[in-house]
């Protein structure tokens, strides 16, 4: 299998596609980008913070490339088997002061204040040296192109791979039915799972609406939701 170069220009597309494209195609599920970021990102609801955790499955990235021609299977396929050892965290921290400067916490300090709370347990964040060197690569390119589309807030967001498996079990299973939370220093983000999103749709009987995976009713008619349409 050929080995994929992780260029800025491979990146470029990437953020792109994230951007501009807000339909794509994992497992045979159509998955809308904009949904899936929605369930995925939280800002803190402190209005003296400046603080997001941002969820990146492995389904975001296939999701992603699958709308690219220029890239195969066996590529995203790499890229896959890369970032499947790794849950992935996007973070910003940081205090808006009187004049809305926001003060924006070191990397270091919000990785010694974070905590991921799975099923299994609680984890922290993996150092540099328990980290494959293509996935930091991949970070490492990446983070410049989001400093440059997004200012300074970009420049402040920082990544943090946690373990992705426990006893080979994923760690979070996006489309299972055990929720986590992210702790970043005293406030906790929670997760709940399944994420709609990556589910098929099911179908109202009465009209064949469509309605997310995760609904058992149809909210308008009562009535439980199918699989199928009509």
């Amino acid at each position: 299998m050929k080995h994929i170069p992780f260029s800025n220009r491979f990146f470029s597309i990437l953020l792109f596609l994230s951007l501009f494209s807000t339909t794509a195609f994992a497992q045979n599920v159509e998955i809308n980008l904009d949904d899936l970021i929605s369930e995925t990102q939280f800002m803190s609801d402190d209005p003296d913070l400046m603080r997001m955790v941002w969820y990146i499955p492995v389904e975001y990235w296939e999701a992603t490339f699958s709308n690219d021609p220029s890239i195969s299977d066996d590529e995203v396929k790499e890229i896959i088997d890369i970032l499947d050892d790794y849950e992935l965290f996007f973070v910003i921290d940081g205090v808006i002061g009187t004049f809305g400067n926001v003060r924006y916490q070191p990397r270091s300090e919000i990785k010694r204040n974070l905590r991921l709370h799975a099923p299994s347990g609680e984890y922290y964040p993996l150092d540099d040296n328990e980290i494959n060197g293509d996935a930091k690569s991949m970070m490492t390119i990446m983070s410049p192109i989001l400093a440059s589309m997004m200012g300074t807030m970009g420049e402040n967001m920082q990544f943090f791979f946690f373990k992705g498996k426990n006893k080979n079990k994923r760690l979070i299973n996006p489309t299972g039915n055990e929720s986590f939370k992210v702790q970043v220093a005293s406030e906790m983000f929670e997760f709940n799972l399944p994420l709609a999103s990556l589910l098929p749709p099911k179908f109202c009987p009465e009209d064949n609406a469509k309605m997310k995976g995760t609904w058992v009713y149809c909210p308008f008619h009562g009535t439980t939701l199918v699989d199928k349409a009509n």
